[in-house]
């Protein structure tokens, strides 16, 4: 602009969330004085999944990382773009690693692009010298100072003061009268928050004892005893991580904070804590110290924590008055419908307190938070490259986290920060950043992105990240790439890989897909898929999640999450044609499900059937392909915008063998074994033990042990204390024998197997015949795979009418 160019600017800044792009972008709209945001007159547009607002005359425009991505899979070059702001990339997203990648290999081919990455907390020379010693600018934050206070000092301000040295009496854990703690905090060595005991060990090596009669005996003189009040761990990997052990802190602190658990989540100080800060008394410590107006804001690890926090809070009469307090949630997989009065600003005298989730670091900005309230943990999700399983760790937040999370308090005015970890395990023990994504998570769909576009073989090409995943992880993606049969073993694409690529998401659901399109029930198919890589329409509002569950266990059916979703969808959609808007959403209430969700779902199904148009798998007229062409980038507001998927392509719509068929032909091997011999779930060749997540609408006949199959399908399996399977669904044997890997006959014993660990008795002349199927329908997906827009020949057809008279069989066998 300075140079007289700003007529030939053009600037992608990319965010690691959609909420982050569409709320930057207005707000920065706003600041310019600026048009409405992506119209004609306007600087500023921003385009997320389902969602453009860009005009060809936007100068700026604000996109996910996996828009950008999705841009240079078509236009490597990024033609007419001049400027690349990559903000927020200190999160080491998978996306935002591989974009730096593609980024940094792009600047050599275009001198001329200009690539600014930004963060509040980066390690600035890493980046630099990855991009060849590029120059560091730091540009001074606005924000208001943060005291900073740690777990010591939440103990001593709710255990009793500097002042009187700390002389209180023991006391009961917690005792209220009139909504207040008489006395201090101590912690019990017998509380559920206590380390067990470390006894102090004294070891005096050998002695001689004298016995009867003269006689001597030699010994080893050893004994332990109990630690004093005054004494503190010198050990802090035992410990919470010894505080600088200063004259200020009373005894009763440095017992309590000796004595306390790091790796388990202290509810009691944490309301203690909240009681002090929200409805501070005379006689506690600091009392003026704590900003009295204000959010507070309270990082906890995850969703069963701020359940168990809000049940607490919501069950003391202080907390509970709304004319006092008001409590929110904030929690990617609650319906944001009710979060957004989070965002407001309550009436006087009234202290609002939000609990929330890592998502408020970064992603989320509520405007009026002057404390916050640290708990120090953080689920991370890690990928066992080993067992094959996804695993949920809690685990301390990093030094730049923590800083994040502290810098939250201080963007209105002066604020207050309460780390409920130790000030020495802040300086000594905490790592200074989370492991990236690329280290922890699986790479397959990584790997499928690097062959489209272009970029060479992907262990070379992921050997030149910021943080080279390990070669075992590579290799392990390549190789689940190539049994979904996306790529050779020469890492060549195949027919098949191109259309997974073309399809934003998971390459299972993408098969699962494809397989709807196929047998022609696709409009549950496209359902799930929407369902599976967003978010389940059911709600669990807190309190009443009795009623929610009792909601969703009306529209149970088939032993399947994946056909209760989709009845639950239909449901809602068959009122959203015949009521009114608010009767559409009245129902929406009454039945536990999330409206916004709702049409969410919708719109990534129009999404889809938008790209199965477009590679040829479903065939529409001129003019249904123009409006659906439109509809990519329309928001679902009502009947009128539902997506109407062509008859042709939903003939198997109501036929749950067929339904069934498609998911396992999608999930595949995603399979589990239930054994009524022995009552265990087992997965894979190497039969590891797996349990129903209690989400799930088996969980009961699991519990029950009255499974009606003995197969389950299933989409994600998390390691979280026992290993759970999420997303399940029952199948019969012809799904897997129809669409599994690997068949093997053993005609004399009447034996089939899938894979080797997939086994069936089956007469072999059945199993030929299966065989034979499979052989068939093989060949007419590959003809379809290579060639989308081929009509299946009558021979075709026939084959596929009587894999649905055979699907449905074993279905009423089931």
């Amino acid at each position: 602009m300075i140079a007289g160019s700003g007529d030939r600017c053009k600037v992608m800044c990319t965010q690691p969330r959609r909420i982050s792009a569409i709320s930057i972008a207005r707000r920065v709209s706003l600041e310019m004085g600026d048009a409405a945001v992506g119209s004609p007159g306007s600087l500023v547009g921003y385009q997320i999944r389902l969602e453009s607002r860009v005009d060809a005359r936007n100068a700026l425009v604000f996109c996910t990382t996996g828009i950008l991505l999705r841009r240079l899979e078509t236009d490597p070059n990024l033609a007419g773009v001049t400027h690349v702001v990559v903000d927020e990339v200190h999160e080491r997203t998978l996306e935002s690693d591989f974009l730096l990648i593609v980024l940094r290999k792009l600047v050599g081919l275009r001198p001329d692009l200009k690539v600014i990455l930004m963060s509040a907390t980066l390690e600035a020379r890493r980046f630099s010298d990855y991009f060849g010693g590029c120059p560091v600018i730091e540009v001074p934050g606005r924000t208001f100072p943060v005291e900073v206070r740690f777990l010591e000092d939440a103990v001593e301000e709710t255990g009793g003061c500097r002042q009187c040295g700390g002389r209180l009496d023991n006391v009961e854990r917690l005792t209220y009268l009139f909504g207040w703690p008489t006395t201090g905090y101590l912690l019990e060595e017998e509380s559920e928050y206590a380390v067990r005991s470390r006894r102090v060990k004294h070891d005096e090596g050998t002695v001689k004892i004298a016995g009867k009669h003269g006689s001597t005996q030699t010994v080893r003189l050893q004994w332990e005893e109990d630690p004093t009040d005054a004494y503190y761990d010198p050990d802090p990997s035992e410990s919470s991580g010894a505080p600088t052990i200063n004259s200020t802190y009373a005894p009763r602190t440095l017992t309590t904070v000796n004595r306390m658990d790091p790796n388990r989540l202290n509810y009691d100080l944490l309301v203690l804590l909240l009681h002090h800060i929200c409805f501070p008394a005379s006689n506690v410590l600091a009392a003026g110290t704590v900003p009295p107006m204000g959010a507070v804001l309270v990082f906890l690890p995850g969703l069963p924590e701020i359940r168990r926090l809000h049940d607490l809070l919501a069950a003391d009469r202080r907390f509970a008055d709304p004319e006092r307090c008001a409590l929110y949630v904030l929690h990617s997989a609650l319906a944001s419908e009710g979060q957004e009065a989070a965002f407001e600003v309550p009436p006087i005298g009234v202290r609002k307190v939000v609990l929330a989730t890592n998502i408020a670091e970064t992603g989320v900005t509520i405007p009026d938070v002057t404390v916050v309230v640290d708990a120090g943990r953080v689920k991370v999700v890690r990928f066992d490259e080993k067992r094959k399983v996804t695993s949920l760790d809690e685990m301390f937040v990093s030094r730049a986290s923590a800083k994040q999370r502290r810098g939250r308090a201080g963007r209105v005015q002066e604020g207050l920060c309460y780390h409920l970890f130790t000030r020495y395990r802040f300086e000594n023990q905490l790592g200074d950043y989370l492991a990236p994504e690329m280290l922890r998570l699986p790479l397959s769909e990584l790997c499928l992105k690097i062959k489209i576009c272009r970029l060479g073989l992907i262990h070379d090409v992921l050997a030149s990240a910021l943080d080279p995943p390990p070669t075992t992880a590579v290799q392990n993606a390549i190789d689940s790439l190539v049994e979904v049969q996306a790529l050779t073993s020469a890492e060549r694409l195949t027919p098949l890989g191109v259309h997974l690529s073309n399809l934003p998401v998971d390459v299972h659901i993408g098969k699962m897909i494809l397989f709807g399109a196929v047998l022609r029930c696709l409009d549950p198919v496209l359902t799930v898929a929407a369902y599976l890589s967003f978010k389940s329409p059911f709600i669990r509002p807190f309190g009443r999640e009795a009623e929610a569950d009792a909601a969703r266990e009306g529209f149970k059916t088939g032993n399947s999450d994946l056909l209760t979703i989709y009845k639950a969808y239909t449901a809602w959609r068959d009122h959203a044609r015949t009521l009114k808007p608010s009767q559409e959403r009245d129902f929406c209430r009454r039945h536990f499900l999330s409206h916004q969700n709702l049409l969410t779902i919708e719109d990534m199904k129009k999404q889809f059937l938008g790209l199965l148009v477009a590679i040829g798998f479903v065939r529409v007229s001129s003019d249904e392909k123009i409006e659906l062409s439109r509809n990519n980038y329309r928001r679902t507001t009502s009947a009128a915008t539902l997506c109407a998927i062509p008859t042709f392509y939903d003939v198997h719509a109501t036929n749950p063998a067929v339904l069934n068929a498609a998911f396992a032909a999608g999930l595949y091997p995603r399979v589990a074994r239930c054994s009524l011999l022995t009552r265990e779930l087992t997965t894979g060749q190497r039969q590891d033990i797996v349990h129903v997540h209690p989400s799930s609408v088996n969980f009961s006949r699991a519990s029950e042990w009255s499974f009606p199959t003995d197969w389950l399908v299933y989409y994600t399996m998390v390691r979280s204390g026992k290993v759970y399977l999420w997303e399940t669904g029952a199948v019969d044997a012809c799904p897997l024998l129809m669409f599994g890997g690997e068949m093997e006959i053993k005609h004399k014993h009447r034996r089939v197997s899938i894979d080797h660990w997939i086994k069936f008795r089956c007469h072999a002349k059945t199993a030929v015949l299966f065989k034979c199927l499979r052989f068939e329908l093989n060949k007419i997906l590959r003809r379809k795979i290579d060639n989308p827009t081929m009509d299946f020949s009558e021979i075709d057809q026939r084959y596929l009418d009587l894999m649905v008279d055979v699907l449905e069989v074993g279905q009423q066998a089931k």
